[in-house]
């Protein structure tokens, strides 16, 4: 093999493993900041995941800037970034405003007679049940929503739905390492989307009503259940109540 084959070949060793270690960083730091081993406010520093991990500079940047999107980190004034924990009031928050505006925005799906955006949706569902990654199973889910309520008539109520969609999808990795609620979850869409292409107008807003009720509220029992855990630990044996 000639030298210049030889480096590009090495090229591509090195930026797949690199690729790689960013899958691998991105999980555990997820992992970390939904669990609360990384705590509200902890700053999170490229050179330390560099120092850790053993990827590039941008490989660390472009992890963080993957976690910022997820809204999992936040930028701060300093351009540092820190860990963004999970709140029950936000998510109870979420879910009344998805419950406000997808309610109606699943009538304007479920009326028209031809929507061709609903095989785009179950399309997205298939990809997210295939993928054994959590950050293109959610890129799949949103998807799979924002294709849901794509014939909503008011544009503007779209892009509202669109962001609530994304901020409250954060949220779906406390539940979703649970292969058997992702099941559930998704069994909750293809309902939904079965529901429009019969045109079941109030049995399409209904479902939608269940489902984030109940996705709601499974969450909020988590996050209790993560807190209560969280202050046991914090007390030491025998001090819990």
């Amino acid at each position: 093999m000639q030298g210049n084959d030889m480096r590009y070949e090495d090229e591509d060793f090195y930026n797949h493993s690199d690729r790689r270690m960013m899958i691998l960083a991105s999980d555990e730091i997820r992992e970390a900041i939904v669990d609360g081993r990384l705590r509200n406010g902890e700053i999170l520093y490229p050179d330390a995941i560099v120092e850790h991990y053993g990827v590039s500079v941008p490989t660390a940047t472009a992890i963080i800037s993957q976690l910022r999107d997820e809204s999992l980190v936040r930028k701060e004034a300093s351009y540092e970034h820190d860990a963004v924990n999970f709140h029950a009031h936000e998510v109870m928050t979420l879910g009344q405003q998805r419950l406000r505006l997808e309610m109606a925005a699943i009538r304007c799906s479920a009326r028209r007679t031809l929507n061709p955006y609903l095989s785009r949706c179950n399309r997205s569902i298939r990809t997210c049940k295939a993928s054994d990654q959590i950050r293109p199973k959610l890129k799949s889910n949103v998807e799979a929503l924002i294709y849901l309520y794509a014939c909503v008539d008011n544009e503007s109520d779209l892009k509202r739905i669109g962001i609530t969609i994304r901020r409250f999808s954060k949220y779906l990795i406390c539940l979703w390492r649970d292969e058997r609620r992702q099941d559930e979850y998704l069994k909750d869409i293809r309902m939904i989307v079965k529901l429009c292409k019969a045109n079941d107008v109030e049995g399409a807003a209904e479902m939608v009503g269940q489902h984030i009720s109940k996705i709601t509220t499974a969450i909020l029992a988590e996050l209790g259940r993560r807190e209560r855990e969280s202050l046991s630990a914090a007390m030491g044996p025998g001090r819990a109540a």
